[in-house]
C-alpha cells in the first residue's frame, strides 16, 4: 500500500483532488461538512453510489445561514440513497465543524475549507490529502463515534488532534517548544492563552508572524508582526513551527475551536508539503502576485485549442475534463462544440463505436446543453442514453457511446 501524503492550495487546486479521489471509490466514503454547494463534488457523490460506494455524510443544518441549504442538501443526497445524518446535539448549536472525507479505508483528506464553490475558488485554504490507512482508520473512528453518538477517545500516537480533547494541549506543548520561527494563517487568533503564548515567544527572539485579516488582526498585541491577505479572503487555519511541523485543520486558534467545538487538524512534517506551504505563505506575506503551479491553471493551458489565443480561452468558463487521461480536454466556447470521430470536429474520438458527427454541445452565455445527433451507439449523460437534446449541469458526466468519458466542468 502506497503512503503518500500531499498539499492542496486554494484558490487553485479546486474540486480536482477531491472528485478524483471519489471517482476511484470502490467500497466507501465517509465525509463531514459544515457547508457544501459544489455541484461537481455533489454529482460525483451521486455516480459514486449509482455504481454501488456506501456514502455516508455528516453535515450541519444549524451553519450560520446556511440551515436551509444544508437540509435541502440532506434531502437531496437521502433521495439519492446516500446516507445522511445531523450530527447529535448540532441543531441547537452549531458544534461539528470538522471537515474530513476518507475513501476505501485507505485514503484520508484533511480540510480548512468547506466543499463550496467560494472556499474552493475565491478564499485562501488548505488541505492535506494522504494514502495512509492508519490515519484514514482513525478518522473514520471518529467519524464512527460521532455518527452512532458514542464516547470517543483519541489515539495519544496519532498526528490528529481532535478538539475538545488534545487540541488545546499538543498545540500549546508544540508553540511552546519553537526554537526559531512560529507562522500563523488564521483570521481568528484570538484565544487568550494562545496569544499570551506567542507574546512570550516574540518576546524571547523566536520570529512570531500571523496572517489574518484586518477585523481581527488589530486586536493582536504589538509584538507579534500582523499582516492581512491582500488578495483573498482568509478562511485557512494553518501553523508552521520553525519551518519543520505544520498544523492544518479546522480548528481556528480560540477557544470556542479548541475547548468547545468538534474540529479536527493533522500534524504534517512532509517535507514537500512543508516547501510548497512555506512558499505560499511567504508570496501572501509579502503580498506577491499569485503562484501559477495549480491544478486549475494547468487545466486552463493545457486545454486551450492550438492557435487560439490565451485570452481568449481564459475567458470560457467550461471544459470537458476526461475520465481516463487527465491531459485530454476541451474548451466548451460560446456556440457550437461538436463531437465525434471526422476530424473537423471539435471534440475528436478515434474510435469506430463513435460515429462521425456524434453530438453537439450548445452552450448560451452560462447554459450549456447537448444533442444527439441520430449516432449509432448512443450519447449518455450520467448513465443515461439521451433522445434528441438535454441540459447540461457542472459535475455531469457525458459518455460518447462506449468509448470516452467526460466530466463538464466548470472553472
Amino acid at each position: 500500500m502506497r503512503q503518500k501524503i500531499s498539499l492542496i492550495v486554494q484558490p487553485g487546486d479546486s474540486f480536482f483532488p477531491i472528485v478524483r479521489a471519489i471517482d476511484r471509490a470502490h467500497r466507501s466514503i465517509n465525509l463531514t461538512a459544515f457547508r457544501m454547494d459544489d455541484p461537481i463534488i455533489q454529482r460525483a457523490l451521486i455516480e459514486a453510489r449509482q455504481r454501488g460506494v456506501r456514502i455516508r455524510v455528516l453535515i450541519s443544518s444549524s451553519a450560520r445561514g446556511w440551515a436551509d441549504r444544508n437540509r435541502k442538501l440532506l434531502r437531496d443526497a437521502s433521495e439519492a440513497g446516500i446516507d445522511t445524518r445531523e450530527p447529535p446535539g448540532d441543531s441547537k448549536r452549531a458544534r461539528y465543524h470538522y471537515k474530513v472525507m476518507t475513501v476505501d479505508d485507505e485514503e484520508a483528506f484533511v480540510f480548512t475549507f468547506n466543499p463550496t464553490r467560494e472556499n474552493l475558488h475565491y478564499t485562501r485554504d488548505f488541505g492535506v490529502e494522504l494514502f495512509n490507512p492508519t490515519i484514514a482508520a482513525e478518522i473514520n473512528r471518529l467519524f464512527d463515534a460521532d455518527w452512532d453518538d458514542r464516547p470517543f477517545v483519541p489515539d495519544a500516537n496519532s498526528p490528529l488532534l481532535v478538539s475538545p480533547f488534545n487540541s488545546r494541549q499538543k498545540i500549546e506543548g508544540w508553540l511552546a517548544a519553537a526554537e526559531r520561527s512560529i507562522q500563523i494563517a488564521d483570521a481568528k487568533v484570538q484565544d487568550p492563552a494562545i496569544v499570551r503564548l506567542l507574546v512570550q515567544k516574540a518576546a524571547s527572539g523566536i520570529a512570531v508572524r500571523v496572517l489574518g485579516d484586518e477585523a481581527h488582526g488589530n486586536g493582536l498585541p504589538a509584538e507579534i508582526a500582523f499582516r492581512a491577505v491582500p488578495r483573498y479572503k482568509l478562511h485557512a487555519k494553518c501553523t508552521i513551527v520553525d519551518g519543520s511541523t505544520a498544523v492544518i485543520g479546522s480548528m481556528n486558534l480560540r477557544t470556542e475551536s479548541l475547548d468547545r467545538r468538534r474540529e479536527l487538524g493533522i500534524m504534517v512534517d512532509d517535507g514537500d508539503v512543508l516547501q510548497r506551504l512555506q512558499a505560499v505563505f511567504e508570496s501572501d506575506w509579502e503580498r506577491k502576485l499569485p503562484m501559477f503551479d495549480t491544478t486549475a491553471t494547468q487545466v486552463m493551458r493545457l486545454a486551450e485549442p492550438p492557435g487560439r489565443a490565451a485570452t481568449e480561452f481564459s475567458a470560457a468558463s467550461f471544459i470537458l475534463l476526461s475520465r481516463t487521461s487527465a491531459l485530454v480536454r476541451h474548451a466548451v466556447r460560446e456556440g457550437v462544440t461538436t463531437i465525434g470521430r471526422a476530424p473537423e470536429n471539435d471534440v475528436v474520438i478515434s474510435d469506430a463505436l463513435v460515429s462521425r458527427y456524434h453530438a453537439h454541445i450548445t452552450r448560451e452565455m452560462q447554459i450549456c446543453r447537448i444533442t444527439d445527433r441520430g449516432s449509432n451507439n448512443g450519447t449518455f449523460v450520467n448513465g443515461d442514453r439521451i433522445i434528441g437534446t438535454t441540459a447540461l449541469r457542472p459535475g455531469d458526466v457525458i459518455r460518447i457511446a462506449d468509448s470516452e468519458e467526460f466530466r463538464l466542468l466548470e472553472l
